[in-house]
């Protein structure tokens, strides 16, 4: 039987008409004067709206709330997917499947070059090299997706950014688009597997002395319209899972700011991936993100690190390997149509009303949130 909604059903809405890519929605604003606005999933919003906090938050706790969010797909599912990425989210949702007696069909990941390369993938090898020690046990099989010429071409096509074939939500990609590497090239039917994404860590801001737990339109958006993604962190049939991770995040929130992230914490860093009951990959590099994903998360915030004035680099290291390697086998006119789009869409959308926004001489997107109060009793009002 056909799924009729998305698991995690997010979409933009701008006036009367909903869309999955952002830049499409922008297409529509400038034709139509209407804003786009994100609409996350509705029953995952009413589900942790008016959540009470947990008595006890610890490591234990969360865990075993992830695991029984697993073991619920598990068995609401024909066959359970996750998509790997290499780092402590999907490396401790891997791990807790293993150690939890969950069978996994699939593990599945996007790899950097057409053919193995240590060099340039490896952030997905430690957790690749796991998956394979148990596959005929509990894992199926690991699917190693390498993207082909095809796959890049996309740079070539007029307003790619805008066409929900190659893009999903509010990214920028730089490497070839996860709907067409990722999610296409299995051979589980989609309409009988849920597909399990490590998003994603909490984010807490502090406004006018109250705290809020924000959602934001980044990460979790690259899948928006993909029927069979089921972001863990966010499953609407456990909200209590996003709630104590919420707190226990914000129980580390000491020093003084306005906005938190993960990957804004240094020293603890170790500390709060422990308080958010995931585990440590075991490589220093890719706890403490030396590989640069913020940066590369950023990117596609940021144009690719692009922008009107500016063409000098702002990218990671996985996306400087990506580019690397394009350069290794020629075609570097690839990076060329690249860098002309992000010049292309900047001009195209830099008047548009809380679309692009100045960041010294680069332009970037304007973020679009979702903000639930929290305090001593549990999440409550909903902010917009």
């Amino acid at each position: 039987m056909s799924r009729t909604h998305a698991e995690f059903d997010q979409f933009y809405e701008c006036g009367d008409k909903k869309f999955v890519n952002l830049w499409q929605a922008f297409d529509y604003q400038l034709e139509s004067q209407h804003f786009p606005y994100y609409r996350p999933d509705k029953d995952f919003i009413d589900a942790i709206t008016n959540c009470k906090r947990p008595n006890k938050i610890s490591h234990q706790y969360i865990k075993d709330l992830i695991v029984k969010s697993l073991k619920h797909l598990r068995q609401k599912h024909k066959y359970l997917r996750i998509a790997l990425g290499g780092g402590t989210d999907s490396w401790s949702i891997l791990k807790y499947c293993v150690q939890s007696d969950i069978y996994v069909d699939e593990v599945v990941t996007s790899m950097l070059t057409f053919e193995p390369n240590v060099r340039h993938n490896l952030e997905w090898l430690p957790a690749l090299r796991y998956a394979e020690e148990h596959v005929g046990k509990s894992i199926g099989h690991v699917n190693k997706v390498y993207p082909n010429i095809d796959d890049c071409l996309y740079v070539k096509e007029k307003n790619w950014w805008s066409n929900p074939d190659y893009v999903r939500g509010s990214h920028w990609p730089i490497r070839p688009c996860l709907n067409k590497v990722w999610l296409e090239r299995t051979n589980l039917p989609e309409d009988d597997r849920v597909d399990i994404f490590g998003y994603e860590k909490p984010y807490i801001k502090k406004q006018n002395n109250k705290m809020y737990w924000v959602l934001q339109d980044d990460a979790v958006t690259e899948c928006m319209g993909i029927k069979s993604v089921v972001p863990l962190f966010y499953n609407k049939e456990f909200p209590e899972l996003t709630v104590a991770m919420a707190y226990a995040f914000a129980d580390n929130c000491t020093y003084h700011a306005n906005y938190y992230s993960y990957e804004n914490f240094n020293k603890n860093k170790l500390k709060v991936l422990n308080d958010l009951g995931l585990e440590s990959t075991g490589h220093r590099f890719l706890d403490m993100f030396f590989l640069g994903k913020s940066d590369y998360d950023g990117s596609e915030r940021k144009l690719g690190g692009y922008g009107l004035q500016s063409l000098s680099s702002n990218y990671n290291y996985k996306s400087k390997m990506w580019w690397k390697f394009l350069e290794k086998i020629g075609r570097e006119d690839l990076i060329e149509d690249y860098k002309k789009s992000v010049l292309q869409a900047s001009y195209r959308y830099k008047d548009l009303p809380y679309a692009l926004q100045s960041n010294g001489n680069s332009l970037e997107r304007v973020g679009r949130q979702i903000c639930i109060e929290m305090d001593e009793k549990g999440f409550g009002n909903l902010k917009k």
